[in-house]
């Protein structure tokens, strides 16, 4: 095998058949797909597609990307897809089962807001066993980053993500932010605001679907901002500029 210069390989059970794949990035940004048409005991993979999922992370600016797959299984047993990146920034894909001479879907270029450092590199389990995803991180630089999910809304937890129930204006904001809710919360509704390494600098009660909320004690930065009810949660990033 030879996908080109800086390969960075992950086994996975890509097409579900309980037989490990491959799944290789490399120096120009794209992943390589190598299917394992032998057998557990005595693998023979093959290159099936060079550049899987349409994608390809190297920034306009440059034709080199530097891509790290990490492939996994989010709760409910559908695969996604991060990818590290030259620029740092992890990228998040989806719509992969079933899809594999397709294109993926991005869902997001920024991952959770995490960059550390150029040619980044993720890779996720449920370290602690406490059932949500956490990460670890590694770029150009050496060293490892651990990132501890405490709130269930990483990778994977499709089912706390309430894409649409919240938003949030102005964002980026100053000194307010407004959280609007589609309709009334829940009686016990609460909100949090987190920052990248999960410490919580704010909490409140949320007893309306429109509630302004004073951040200028914040530095300039990016934030998660949580609504918890005892039946779901949602969440949004929030980013304070000034």
């Amino acid at each position: 095998m030879d996908v080109g210069m800086f390969a960075t390989p992950q086994l996975f059970l890509v097409d579900g058949d309980n037989l490990l794949d491959l799944i290789v990035g490399e120096r120009n940004g794209n992943i390589n797909y190598f299917r394992n048409a032998g057998t557990a005991n005595a693998p023979l993979w093959h290159l099936e597609n060079d550049t899987i999922g349409g994608l390809d992370v190297a920034e306009y600016w440059n034709v080199t990307g530097y891509s790290v797959p990490c492939m996994f299984l989010n709760g409910n047993n559908e695969r996604e897809l991060l990818v590290g990146s030259e620029s740092g920034w992890i990228h998040h894909y989806d719509n992969i089962d079933g899809n594999l001479n397709g294109t993926f879907n991005l869902l997001d270029s920024t991952f959770q807001n995490i960059k550390e450092g150029s040619r980044s590199s993720m890779a996720v389990a449920d370290v602690n066993g406490d059932g949500f995803m956490d990460a670890f991180t590694g770029n150009y630089r050496g060293g490892l980053g651990f990132w501890r999910n405490d709130f269930g809304v990483g990778v994977g937890q499709a089912s706390l993500d309430l894409v649409g129930s919240l938003q949030l204006r102005p964002n980026p904001a100053n000194d307010q932010v407004e959280i609007l809710l589609n309709g009334n919360p829940a009686p016990d509704s609460r909100y949090r605001v987190v920052n990248a390494l999960g410490q919580e600098l704010m909490a409140g009660s949320l007893t309306q679907g429109r509630t302004v909320l004073g951040v200028s004690d914040l530095r300039a930065g990016a934030y998660i901002l949580l609504v918890e009810s005892p039946a779901a949660r949602a969440r949004a990033r929030l980013v304070i500029a000034r």
